[in-house]
């Protein structure tokens, strides 16, 4: 898989899923972080305060957050 950039993208409960989709693949699958990329559209908040520190921790900055002011 090392040749291989994953990207998991979604909108809305779409976008939620891919956090976690994302994070399932670079924790379970073993694949390097810098091949696994996060794009979500409004997607609702996933993660405790805890929870989100570990994600942005892991693939925090291969995540891009796409919301409008005042999304959830």
């Amino acid at each position: 898989f090392e040749e291989l950039d994953f990207y998991v993208t979604g909108h809305s409960l779409g976008g939620a899923q891919a956090t976690l989709a994302g994070l399932f693949l670079k924790r379970h699958q073993r694949i390097e972080a810098s091949n696994v990329h996060i794009v979500t559209f409004g997607s609702p908040r996933v993660f405790n305060e805890d929870a989100a520190k570990n994600y942005q921790s892991v693939l925090g900055d291969d995540t891009v957050r796409v919301h409008q002011p005042g999304d959830i």
